[in-house]
Protein backbone atom coordinates (compact mmCIF):
# COMPACT_ATOMS: atom_id res chain seq x y z
CA UNK A 1 0.00 0.00 0.00
CA UNK A 2 1.53 3.62 -1.09
CA UNK A 3 0.33 4.94 2.21
CA UNK A 4 1.35 5.57 5.83
CA UNK A 5 -1.26 3.55 8.06
CA UNK A 6 -2.02 3.47 11.53
CA UNK A 7 -4.07 2.57 14.20
CA UNK A 8 -4.46 4.34 17.88
CA UNK A 9 -6.47 3.56 20.91
CA UNK A 10 -8.51 5.62 22.33
CA UNK A 11 -5.53 7.18 24.28
CA UNK A 12 -3.89 8.24 21.49
CA UNK A 13 -1.44 5.57 21.11
CA UNK A 14 -0.55 3.36 18.69
CA UNK A 15 -1.42 0.02 18.09
CA UNK A 16 -0.75 -0.88 14.32
CA UNK A 17 1.05 1.08 11.43
CA UNK A 18 1.60 -0.76 8.30
CA UNK A 19 5.52 -1.15 6.82
CA UNK A 20 5.92 2.26 4.99
CA UNK A 21 5.01 4.17 8.57
CA UNK A 22 7.94 1.65 10.72
CA UNK A 23 10.21 2.72 7.93
CA UNK A 24 8.98 6.61 8.48
CA UNK A 25 9.62 6.39 11.81
CA UNK A 26 12.23 3.95 12.03
CA UNK A 27 10.91 0.96 14.29
CA UNK A 28 8.96 -2.36 14.37
CA UNK A 29 5.55 -2.64 15.51
CA UNK A 30 6.27 -4.06 18.83
CA UNK A 31 8.48 -1.05 19.53
CA UNK A 32 5.77 1.30 18.14
CA UNK A 33 2.89 -0.21 20.28
CA UNK A 34 1.82 1.54 23.09
CA UNK A 35 3.84 4.91 22.11
CA UNK A 36 2.64 8.24 21.40
CA UNK A 37 3.09 11.30 18.75
CA UNK A 38 5.17 12.99 20.87
CA UNK A 39 8.17 10.15 20.42
CA UNK A 40 8.09 11.11 16.55
CA UNK A 41 6.94 14.52 16.02
CA UNK A 42 8.14 17.97 17.46
CA UNK A 43 5.28 19.63 19.75
CA UNK A 44 3.32 21.36 17.84
CA UNK A 45 2.70 18.57 15.04
CA UNK A 46 1.76 16.62 17.79
CA UNK A 47 -0.70 19.47 19.11
CA UNK A 48 -2.26 19.18 14.96
CA UNK A 49 -2.03 15.70 15.34
CA UNK A 50 -4.14 15.25 18.69
CA UNK A 51 -6.76 18.09 17.14
CA UNK A 52 -7.23 15.41 14.21
CA UNK A 53 -7.37 12.39 16.58
CA UNK A 54 -10.24 14.14 18.81
CA UNK A 55 -12.41 14.93 15.58
CA UNK A 56 -11.82 10.88 14.60
CA UNK A 57 -12.35 9.88 18.36
CA UNK A 58 -15.33 12.31 18.61
CA UNK A 59 -17.32 10.21 16.05
CA UNK A 60 -16.48 11.99 12.44
CA UNK A 61 -14.45 10.95 9.51
CA UNK A 62 -11.19 12.42 8.95
CA UNK A 63 -11.22 13.21 5.38
CA UNK A 64 -8.94 16.17 5.94
CA UNK A 65 -5.19 16.02 4.90
CA UNK A 66 -2.75 16.93 7.58
CA UNK A 67 1.19 17.19 6.30
CA UNK A 68 3.86 16.48 8.16
CA UNK A 69 7.50 17.02 7.59
CA UNK A 70 8.60 17.42 11.44
CA UNK A 71 9.77 13.63 12.13
CA UNK A 72 11.95 14.07 14.91
CA UNK A 73 14.10 11.10 14.91
CA UNK A 74 13.47 7.33 14.16
CA UNK A 75 12.69 5.43 17.94
CA UNK A 76 15.32 3.21 16.76
CA UNK A 77 19.32 4.21 16.49
CA UNK A 78 20.20 3.19 12.39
Amino acid sequence: MPSHVYIKDTNRKYIYANKKTLALFGCSLPELKGQGDELFFTEEAVKGLESVDRYVLSGNESNRAFFLNTVTAPLMPT
